[in-house]
């Protein structure tokens, strides 16, 4: 009698599965990075960090000092005064006086911008900034609302620092100064990098909640058609490394082009530079921690299906009390048949 072989699905089911839960493993990466992306934008606490990281350059502090001595010398109008009390001829010198008042000037707010004084009054400019920021990106107001070139600090407070300033240097060029009346306000982020900030915050909402969605699916789908389950969820922690790896490559192509689309306002490249390290030192502790995670998963997951199949196979191996005869032992006699005679067999009469 002749035994049938137990039909076994072909390869294809396994490839299927595999493939499904490595997809998945890259979609909780890709998951965790677009939310982590998109807290580093609007949490308070990422943009405060960054922006203390702008006024601590030296570059960034010597652009701040000169944007507002510009802007102090334009209001207080010292080109006109000097135009005025410069006899003749001379008042033609107004402009280059004015220009040699400004960088004295910038000398002086350069001082000021290295004080916890100062750095107090930037942190609430940046506290009322990001505000208007993220009212801007996330839709609810228009680009407006933070200014027709972009992103503004209101730094008018200074004012009133550099007059304390220059009065303890016996300079009282600013004294009949009101500083209130004075605006200065610093360009942050331009317009057409606040839109890019915006158009990206779009895509992140959609990858939040897409991105979950498609890996819990693709999660189910493999389970369903994998054969062995422990190997499929070892398939996604592979994938989960994957994921980890091609992000941290990415982020190390696009950090020149994200210095590049920063760079313009009061970011300058050095900046811009200072900011974007200081973002991707957390991202990438972050896909640290994944892969990790994935490959710890991976290589535990592996070893307890191995050790599952050879316990498996040494059971398999050993002949059950309980089974039938074979049909070389029936063929020869020394089993038992398992066909009884329909009656017992009848004697000879007599």
């Amino acid at each position: 009698m002749t035994a049938v072989a137990p039909h076994r699905p072909g390869p294809a089911r396994t490839v299927l599965a595999t493939i499904a839960m490595v997809l998945c493993g890259v979609l909780v990466v890709a998951s965790v990075g677009a939310a982590w992306t998109r807290s580093a934008i609007l949490d308070d606490a990422t943009w405060r960090a960054t922006s203390r990281a702008i006024v601590t350059d030296p570059g960034a502090q010597e652009e701040v000092a000169n944007d507002i001595a510009a802007q102090i010398v334009s209001v207080v109008g010292v080109q006109a005064f000097l135009g005025q009390v410069l006899p003749g001829g001379l008042s033609a010198l107004s402009g280059t006086a004015t220009q040699l008042a400004t960088d004295a000037l910038a000398k002086v707010v350069q001082q000021v911008v290295t004080t916890d004084v100062f750095l107090s009054v930037w942190d609430a400019a940046v506290e009322d900034a990001h505000t208007q920021f993220v009212d801007a990106v996330t839709g609810r107001d228009g680009v407006t609302v933070v200014g027709s070139g972009g992103v503004y600090l209101d730094l008018g407070a200074v004012v009133g620092v550099v007059q304390k300033f220059l009065s303890s240097k016996g300079i009282d060029w600013l004294k009949g100064i009101d500083a209130n009346a004075i605006d200065v306000r610093v360009l942050l982020v331009e317009a057409p990098g606040l839109q890019r900030a915006k158009d990206l915050v779009d895509v992140l909402d959609v990858l939040v909640r897409v991105l979950p969605i498609a890996a819990i699916v693709l999660a189910i789908g493999g389970l369903l058609i994998a054969r062995r389950r422990l190997l499929a969820v070892a398939a996604a922690g592979a994938g989960m490394v994957v994921g980890a790896i091609a992000l941290w490559v990415l982020a190390r192509v696009g950090r020149t082009i994200a210095v590049d689309e920063l760079t313009g306002g009061l970011l300058g490249r050095a900046t811009a530079t200072v900011i974007v390290d200081e973002v991707t030192r957390t991202l990438d502790r972050r896909m640290l921690v994944v892969g990790l995670v994935g490959l710890v998963m991976t290589i535990a997951l592996v070893v307890v299906a191995v050790v599952r199949s050879r316990a498996s196979g040494s059971d398999d191996s050993t002949p059950s009390v309980d089974s039938p005869p074979s049909d070389a032992a029936e063929a020869t006699g020394t089993g038992f048949s398992a066909t009884m005679p329909a009656s017992p067999p009848t004697l000879p009469p007599a």
